[in-house]
């Protein structure tokens, strides 16, 4: 069951989950839509797209071009992508900034003791100037991390990795995980 929970977890993080999937009509159970279908045919077009957004800022540029030409993001340049986010925020003076590293590599934040509305929109805005840098870098690598055969359906995703792990038999399959 544990490894269900990180499967699922693991797919979250890394960005397979922009693609939901569709309820059949009349039942209860999530269709599955597109079955084999890709975000991209490779890393590198699945970053050529990811390049192509408005909101990739020169800093994320430099790093998805790197990990273009090298295959992927490497665990220094995401791991540096953090460090930045987290001293941008000290800089714009929040006392701290824990990150949780999980088991697969990824980052998060933990999360913080609420404050006013007001502190909590002056947190809102701060962290999303100092995650420009992060937020592609951040999914590029999750990708990589969770879905590097770039599913575009979740629970193929998640199937992928059960098997490759050795959790559920060979012949297993989204279809059956969905119903489950």
């Amino acid at each position: 069951m544990s490894a269900l929970v990180c499967a699922a977890w693991l797919c979250s993080c890394s960005g397979c989950s922009e693609v939901s999937d569709q309820t059949a009509s009349g039942g209860d159970a999530p269709q599955i839509m597109n079955k084999g279908a890709r975000k991209a045919d490779s890393m590198s077009s699945f970053i050529d797209q990811i390049l192509s957004y408005s909101e990739t800022t020169d800093k994320a540029r430099e790093v998805l071009e790197r990990a273009k030409a090298n295959g992927g993001i490497s665990v220094s340049d995401y791991e540096n992508a953090w460090a930045s986010y987290k001293q941008c925020m000290l800089d714009k003076e929040y006392r701290e900034i824990l990150l949780i590293k999980y088991p697969n590599g990824m980052y998060d934040e933990a999360m913080h003791a609420k404050g006013t509305h007001e502190q909590e929109n002056k947190y809102d805005d701060d962290k999303a100037v100092c995650a420009a840098d992060l937020n592609l870098v951040n999914m590029v690598y999750g990708m990589q991390q969770g879905n590097p055969d770039l599913y575009s359906n979740i629970n193929e995703a998640i199937v992928d990795y059960l098997k490759k792990n050795h959790v559920v038999p060979k012949e297993y399959s989204a279809e059956q995980y969905a119903q489950e």
